[in-house]
């Protein structure tokens, strides 16, 4: 993975910490759009979903998530640990889940069935980043079958004709062949239901389905004790009752080591049916001290296994809330961590990698969820739209897989069926880096304006200009290199106070040139997004 170079960032005076009237009347920054960082992947820009959203797969609201730029959005999940219940041929959760006095059963929309969402999503270009269920097979009496999740990987991306057995489980169920999968998805239902019609979709094509984690969360499966019971995970019993959870502590078959030697098992058979997947594992985000608990994980889980592992999965909410009450979400915290906590991560997931991967082997690196710490009040609105501009910009430039937002729903991305300013903030991103294959490249930050800018296939320049400054709205003069074509025009798209106080969208507007520069005035707490397109 290119890492996007930092440094240059942090020499230059904080920007929420120094006096407005220390910056001067015009911020210049600069553009090169001959140095490339990154493309824009296919996988990037996505959303943690919920299986009990009633929106998700409305047709209306898949196309305006493509509208904000999502690609991806992670199934099967949703609160109290969906991925490790959930069985995609069946379209149930695991039977009599956890201790008898505490079951897990969350709600579930039943037409959210894996292959309802993969049709909707891939109707406007967004795939599923599938969690595999790593933590119980199809009765309940033990941990996931590496076998039910080849038939998914079959079911999403095999051919009608292969006749590769995936053969029976441990249990003895029997996963049959990947041609019976794949030829079941190019089916049209049988006019008296086998119990499958659900997953007949006359699809032949596959789903092209190419992030597989395996579980969820599994750090948080009762190893480190019984407050830790995130992940749910029957390679070990549960206790009668939720008070005995503390049993399960350092049980071997809770171990890390046993989640890496398990993951070989399953990455050896989903490969099997596809070799061009990718497999990741879930591991315990670095550098974040609400995971110190569980700081031999990630070491332990990349000796057994790292050789195997595609992608590390970590969940990431910057942020905290400010004394006396500790209500109140501090802005600082959260925009501060775009590049700060950030960085830290990144630097912490390689040294993980160079002392416990086999020599070479660095993982890539995607983030199941993020968004802010989502218990504090916002006090200014603007900062969470801002933030999520300005972290998919650099996750963008920073060249990571896929990044997923916390959450689609529930005041989120969306308020029930309406975009929130979150969603906004993602699109602005989008405007400039508007589909895979676009390239990111270089640009300087002065002050409190941060800079994105992208050149897209078609030849525009995009570029995004954020004002971290709740107060002072700033003049931005954009000077580019490396390209001399540039037409006179640009169109200009605004998002700041204005239009989140009205619930609208980017304001879209024009702004000539001066030769290869312009100049535009960003608000406080702002956004401003420029697209220049070339002479003809």
């Amino acid at each position: 993975m290119r890492l996007r170079p930092f440094l240059s960032r942090f020499l230059v005076p904080a920007v929420l910490f120094c006096s407005p009237s220390a910056w001067s009347q015009v911020i210049n920054v600069t553009v090169d759009a001959s140095q490339t960082l990154n493309p824009l992947t296919s996988d990037l820009v996505g959303a943690w979903s919920n299986l009990g959203d009633g929106y998700l797969t409305d047709s209306s609201q898949v196309k305006l998530m493509r509208a904000a730029g999502l690609t991806a959005i992670t199934y099967p999940t949703g609160f109290d640990d969906f991925a490790d219940l959930y069985h995609w041929s069946t379209n149930q959760l695991t039977p009599h889940a956890g201790n008898a006095d505490a079951l897990r059963n969350p709600y579930r929309e039943s037409k959210n069935d894996f292959a309802s969402v993969a049709v909707a999503m891939g109707k406007v270009g967004i795939r599923p980043v599938v969690h595999i269920n790593y933590g119980s097979n199809l009765a309940g009496t033990g941990g996931g079958e590496p076998k039910e999740a080849a038939a998914w990987v079959a079911y999403a991306n095999g051919s009608p004709s292969d006749g590769k057995e995936i053969g029976k489980d441990s249990t003895g169920t029997d996963w049959k062949t990947v041609g019976y999968w794949a030829k079941m998805r190019s089916e049209a239902p049988l006019s008296s239901d086998d119990g499958y019609n659900f997953l007949r979709v006359e699809h032949p094509e596959p789903f092209h389905v190419d992030l597989w984690q395996v579980g969820e969360d599994e750090y948080q499966n009762g190893y480190y004790g019984g407050d830790h019971k995130g992940g749910f995970d029957l390679h070990a019993p549960y206790p009668a009752s939720q008070k005995d959870n503390e049993k399960r502590r350092k049980l071997a078959q809770l171990s890390p080591r046993t989640y890496g030697e398990q993951f070989l098992a399953f990455a050896a058979a989903m490969k099997a049916v596809d070799p061009g997947i990718r497999v990741g594992a879930t591991l315990a985000t670095p550098a974040i001290d609400d995971y110190k608990f569980a700081e031999d994980w990630n070491p332990a889980v990349l000796k057994a296994a790292c050789k195997e592992i595609d992608f590390v999965a970590y969940n990431w909410h910057p942020g905290y809330a400010l004394a006396p009450d500790y209500k109140r979400l501090d802005d600082s915290s959260v925009l501060g961590a775009v590049y700060g906590t950030f960085q830290d991560i990144i630097k912490e997931s390689q040294y993980q990698a160079k002392t416990s991967c086999p020599a070479g082997k660095v993982p890539r690196v995607v983030f199941s969820q993020f968004s802010q710490v989502g218990w504090p009040q916002v006090e200014h609105p603007m900062v969470l739209p801002i933030f999520a501009a300005d972290m998919f910009g650099l996750l963008g430039e920073s060249g990571i897989s896929n990044a997923n937002w916390w959450q689609l729903r529930d005041g989120s991305m969306f308020d029930k069926d309406k975009p929130t300013p979150i969603y906004y903030g993602i699109q602005m991103m989008h405007i400039v880096a508007f589909q895979p294959g676009d390239k990111y490249v270089a640009a300087t930050a002065r002050g409190s304006i941060d800079v994105h800018a992208a050149v897209r296939q078609n030849g525009i320049v995009g570029v995004m200009l954020i004002n971290k400054d709740p107060a002072k709205p700033q003049q931005v003069k954009v000077t580019f290199a490396g390209v001399s074509d540039l037409a006179a025009t640009a169109v200009k798209f605004d998002y700041s106070a204005a239009q989140q106080t009205q619930s609208a969208g980017p304001a879209k507007s024009s702004v000539n040139l001066d030769g290869v520069s312009v100049t535009v005035a960003v608000p406080a707490y702002g956004i401003v997004d420029l697209l220049i397109p070339r002479k003809k």
